[in-house]
């Protein structure tokens, strides 16, 4: 979510359990939107606010929500007793999407980053695993071809895979899997959209995982980088390894971006190609997030000089990096001993969802300003629904989301940037950013810079129009357009 307010009266640890009850998978004879319990009016008032957080149970719990926002695809079919379309001699190989989990195993590392490591890049796992691992699971919806020739029984080969951001799940996608399933379908390949782990509907693991080992005293940035990274990272190389796939085409927006980077570096061989959208921590010499963007992210127009900007090049293929689309003065405008406060809070793990699940009864109605105002451009059922799915992912307990501070420093800027650590990545890259977005797009093109010097020259920045950071949401033509450009090479926009 947009940097919503925060609480600095947070006991950390208490707010790492569950404040409500727990999410029940929704029933599997639920295949039609019909079936499922209405996702009800979105709190308006304190009193429909109260009413929400009180009433709040499994029956409108977040794997309901993702039911009902998956339905509105055409390719959906969400009882697993519910068979494959039958092939046509007009569609031989109907697209199918079903949602799915995979269980990985993940292993005890032997042995931790050295803290005493000067390098501005987080060292990889050790190779040597102990015996011991944990289960997990990571949920998602897959994408595949029925019938003779289909894409059902495909074994290893490359996968495409969308991979979302901090504070969001697979369905912030719902504009876009049916098309991105299509693409797949053109490309004969199978694609997934993922919850993270920590995320969404995969497991929660417990935070502390984040926090600095006992006994390590003065940790190094890297060492501290490193830890949160390879939860994501290794997470993901477990669930390609269960699935037995070769390589993986990344499609990661924000947080989801970044990670998509680091797992490249920690695995180049297992990835084919990147797609980037709004990616966060690349630039080198950032600009700390103002601390007007969320109000600029949640404008339903272009800024003047996020517009400027962008048409002083042609989608971004041609001309300087555009200028970013806030001004510095915005970033001094809170009080210094709130800003210190933040920061304080910020490098002790504080996660803005802890802040806003300690507000209790009030928590609804600030879900609803984001939900209201983040999706003002879609129809009104589908916001309701949109907001059951958001809040109810707001109410499961906090996991994934305490990377946040380990990753980042306050102000959204990369502790590790990722532009010095992608010299040597010699695949194809894309970067995507909105012509208001309040991601520096200067990152894209100093990363494009740096990976032609080295000799690769399969790399791009484009500015899409009439968007913000959630670029796929905001313009979702543009955004599919590009995507189909992108992952079938012969055909263009």
């Amino acid at each position: 979510m947009s940097n919503p307010v925060p609480s600095f009266s947070l006991d950390l640890p208490d707010e790492r359990h569950p404040l409500a009850l727990e999410v029940d998978p929704p029933s599997a004879s639920s295949s039609t939107s019909s079936l499922l319990p209405p996702s009800g009016s979105i709190p308006r008032s304190v009193a429909s606010s109260i009413q929400t957080w009180w009433k709040h149970s499994s029956e409108n719990g977040m794997a309901t929500a993702e039911e009902r926002l998956l339905n509105r695809l055409p390719s959906f079919i969400a009882s697993k007793s519910t068979s494959d379309p039958t092939p046509t001699h007009a569609n031989p190989n109907p697209l199918v999407s079903r949602v799915f989990d995979t269980t990985i195993q993940l292993y005890s590392e032997t042995s931790s980053p050295s803290p005493s490591s000067s390098s501005s890049t987080p060292p990889p796992s050790p190779k040597t695993k102990s015996p011991a691992s944990t289960s997990e699971n990571i949920h998602g919806v897959e994408f595949y071809t029925a019938g003779i020739d289909g894409t059902k029984a495909t074994t290893g080969g490359t996968v495409n895979v969308i991979l979302h951001g901090y504070g969001a799940a697979l369905a912030f996608f719902s504009e876009n899997l049916e098309e991105f399933g299509e693409i797949c379908s053109l490309g004969k390949r199978r694609g997934f959209a993922l919850d993270w782990l920590g995320m969404g509907l995969s497991s929660r693991p417990s935070p502390k995982v984040f926090e600095t080992p006992a006994g390590v005293k003065d940790e190094t940035v890297e060492a501290r980088v490193a830890r949160a990274e390879n939860f994501f990272v290794d997470s993901l190389e477990a669930w390609r390894v269960a699935g037995g796939f070769e390589k993986l085409v990344l499609i990661g927006h924000s947080l989801g971006g970044y990670l998509s980077i680091a797992y490249q570096l920690r695995f180049p061989s297992r990835v084919e190609q990147l797609l980037l959208i709004s990616p966060a921590g690349i630039p080198t010499h950032p600009q700390p997030a103002p601390a007007s963007a969320a109000a600029a992210e949640l404008s339903p127009t272009p800024n003047s000089a996020a517009s400027s900007a962008a048409s002083s090049i042609k989608d971004g293929r041609n001309g300087d990096a555009p200028k970013p689309a806030f001004k510095k003065a915005d970033a001094a405008a809170a009080p210094s001993y709130k800003k210190a406060v933040f920061e304080w809070a910020w490098e002790k793990g504080w996660s803005p969802f802890a802040a806003i699940r300690s507000l209790g009864p009030l928590a609804p109605r600030v879900a609803t300003v984001y939900t209201t105002n983040r999706f003002r451009a879609l129809s009104e059922d589908k916001v309701q629904d949109m907001y059951a799915y958001i809040y109810s992912m707001l109410r499961l307990k906090g996991s994934g989301e305490y990377c946040i501070s380990s990753i980042l420093a306050p102000g959204a800027v990369a502790r590790l940037p990722m532009a010095a650590r992608m010299d040597d990545i010699k695949i194809p890259v894309l970067f995507l950013f909105g012509e208001k977005d309040w991601m520096d797009p200067k990152g894209g093109y100093e990363a494009c810079e740096r990976m032609k010097l080295n000799g690769n020259e399969n790399v791009e920045t484009i500015i899409v129009e009439e968007a913000g950071h959630h670029v796929y949401l905001d313009n979702p033509t543009k955004f599919n357009a590009i995507l189909r450009r992108a992952l079938l090479k012969d055909v263009r926009d």
